[in-house]
């Protein structure tokens, strides 16, 4: 029967035992233990591996909504935003409250500069707790948290104050659910590197953090991009080029990369 199986707890199986390598030899061949492993895949950015097993998913479950949403991540990773989303609305039609496609398509309002929306998704999430993997109430934080910050960057001084103050929140709440998960180390890096230095701006600490979290995911984009940013701003440009040239490899066309080389537009113009 499509989509037979509790999502929520294979979720949560896969966030438990997030650095293991699964295999499916040692599950019953089935639904719920092909679709465990696409999740696990995913959580380890081994995305072509991923989509094949969400795709042998679909055929057991006759093209699940769990599976639709696992395609549409894959696509938003590739910035196949249109595609993705025209899944996600498909998902969403089927199961309103499915936590992993709204996030997925929080993810995508945020990459687009729609902070309002990537916002209002986030809390959405949060405000199902009970209908919500861990990993990804987390992720909804992180989202909240970061739409947050970066609207707070193009407001006002009042604006700006009162916004980052509503992102440190939610990075704390991220924060106690798990000080060590990769986007939590991330997010709390990324946050001391852009902050005011009234906000407690810290380069010292935001160093430290995103090399903790490249350590738990180094197949994370933007994570090298963000230390690529972190050696611009010092002036360090032969480690920029390094950090930045792995971002590219690994998303070509990354939004922080990006950002930065309309920085090096303006400076080398002025």
């Amino acid at each position: 029967m499509a989509g037979n199986f509790e999502w929520i707890e294979i979720h949560n199986h896969v966030y438990k035992y997030q650095d293991a390598e699964l295999n499916i030899s040692t599950y019953p061949y089935s639904a719920p233990a092909a679709y465990m492993l696409a999740v696990n895949l995913l959580t380890r950015r081994l995305d072509d591996e991923a989509e094949k097993w969400f795709r042998i998913t679909a055929e057991l479950t006759e093209n699940s909504p769990e599976t639709q949403w696992g395609i549409a991540e894959i696509y938003r990773r590739r910035r196949l935003f249109s595609e993705s989303i025209a899944l996600l609305e498909d998902v969403l039609e089927k199961k309103p409250d499915f936590a992993p496609a709204l996030v997925t398509k929080a993810y995508i309002h945020f990459e687009k500069g729609n902070y309002t929306q990537a916002v209002r998704l986030a809390r959405r999430i949060i405000s199902m707790e009970e209908k919500t993997d861990r990993a990804n109430l987390i992720r909804a934080h992180l989202i909240a948290g970061g739409a947050m910050g970066s609207a707070a960057m193009e407001s006002f001084v009042f604006g700006r104050i009162s916004r980052g103050l509503a992102a440190r929140s939610h990075l704390r709440q991220a924060r106690e659910l798990d000080p060590d998960y990769p986007g939590v180390l991330f997010a709390w890096g990324s946050y001391y590197l852009m902050a005011p230095r009234l906000a407690g701006r810290d380069i010292t600490k935001a160093k430290k953090y995103l090399y903790d979290a490249l350590a738990k995911d180094p197949g994370f984009a933007d994570i090298h991009a963000t230390i690529a940013k972190l050696y611009f701003i010092k002036g360090n440009f032969e480690l920029y080029e390094k950090y930045a040239a792995q971002a590219e490899i690994l998303d070509p066309g990354n939004r922080i990369i990006k950002e930065i080389n309309i920085l090096k537009g303006e400076r080398n113009e002025n």
